[in-house]
């Protein structure tokens, strides 16, 4: 399996000798990978890449789950400084092998019936949580085995996390004194969404969707507005992630939605003229990963 840059951001002051004092976050998935180096002596994030795999080959779940680590694996060896030492590593997971469970009803020893009880997981994978304080739930999640183990050899100690508990996380905690009403946020990843609904300060739903076309994607978002009985031409769909303005995924949800905006970049972190490059609305999860107290 191969490997294409998609963007690479370093800011030049940036000493590459020295990543001992830097923080890296990796968000990893079946399509690709990225990830940013944040400097928390300056509070900054400093450089930013992504790549996505060129080829996708036939087999079954798990042998595209090895050729997918082998082709990390691979990168970091011949990569200038993603193969150094860093203060802090965060391997994040991308999948759609998650479900949430509210804390009053949550059994530890159940992990593996929570998820098999909604999604087909091969029997190679491991099953991990993540507790989300800020809506009294516990996000039980899988991962490829190979993928576990192999981060552990590639990386120092990385703190794994599934990245529908950034995304949820996220949003709640910068807008934990803001008034979130009915207000649906879309995360726009290549062939994946990510859609949450909040209203009166609260998660009301978390769902994800695998999309090919723009009729898909405009479909999938639609359905979860029919299924919470809402209207699109009264609630306003806030966008992140790989999405472009006004490409066709964008000029659709125009089309059947009154009010689509971007979500801005935080400001609680600074960001290196690199990162002048790329909209704002990018690498939502990387570049939030650090707003959430795990």
């Amino acid at each position: 399996m191969m490997t294409n840059p998609v963007h690479q951001l370093i800011d030049k002051g940036v000493d590459l000798t020295q990543t001992q004092s830097l923080e890296l976050s990796i968000l990893f998935a079946q399509d690709g990978f990225s990830f940013v180096l944040f400097d928390p002596s300056r509070n900054k994030y400093v450089a930013l890449e992504s790549h996505e795999f060129t080829e996708v080959p036939s087999g079954t779940a798990e042998e595209k789950a090895q050729l997918a680590i082998n082709a990390l694996a691979a990168l970091v060896t011949r990569h200038p400084y993603l193969n150094k030492p860093f203060s802090k590593t965060l391997f994040i997971v991308e999948s759609r092998e998650c479900t949430l469970i509210p804390d009053p009803v949550f059994d530890e020893s159940a992990l593996k019936q929570y998820l098999l009880f909604v999604n087909d997981v091969p029997e190679s994978y491991s099953f991990r949580k993540d507790h989300i304080q800020s809506i009294a739930a516990t996000n039980v999640w899988a991962l490829p085995g190979i993928w576990e183990s192999k981060a552990a050899l590639i990386f120092h100690n990385p703190k794994v996390v599934h990245a529908s508990t950034l995304f949820i996380e996220s949003l709640l905690t910068k807008n934990k004194n803001i008034e979130l009403r009915d207000r649906i946020f879309i995360h726009v990843r290549p062939q994946y969404l990510e859609i949450g609904y909040f209203t009166e300060n609260r998660l009301q739903l978390y769902n994800t969707f695998v999309y090919r076309t723009k009729e898909d994607f405009i479909y999938f978002i639609l359905f979860v507005f029919e299924q919470l009985g809402i209207n699109p031409e009264l609630i306003e769909a806030v966008m992140m992630g790989e999405i472009e303005k006004n490409s066709p995924l964008h000029e659709i949800a125009l089309k059947y939605i009154r009010n689509v905006s971007f979500v801005p970049r935080f400001e609680d972190f600074d960001y290196s003229y690199v990162f002048e490059d790329i909209p704002q609305h990018y690498y939502f999860t990387l570049l939030n990963s650090r707003i959430c107290a795990l």
